[in-house]
């Protein structure tokens, strides 16, 4: 799964048409990524993937 496909958090269904994929297959693909990165949630994905470079992060900054 490309850090594109899951930093525009596609349905299931979408990402497995596209990598010719079924979509539990793709849940399966996912579910082991984040068990491998020790995350509980896709937001927590996205932050991972932000601090690492991966995304960009929001152009915006809290309290401003």
């Amino acid at each position: 799964m490309s850090k594109l496909h899951v930093s525009r958090l596609n349905p299931l269904t979408i990402i497995g048409e596209q990598l010719n994929l079924s979509p539990k297959t793709v849940s399966t693909y996912k579910q082991r990524l984040m068990e491998k990165l020790h995350v509980d949630h896709v937001l927590s994905l996205a932050h991972l993937m932000t601090v690492h470079g991966l995304i960009d992060a929001p152009n915006h900054h809290v309290g401003t």
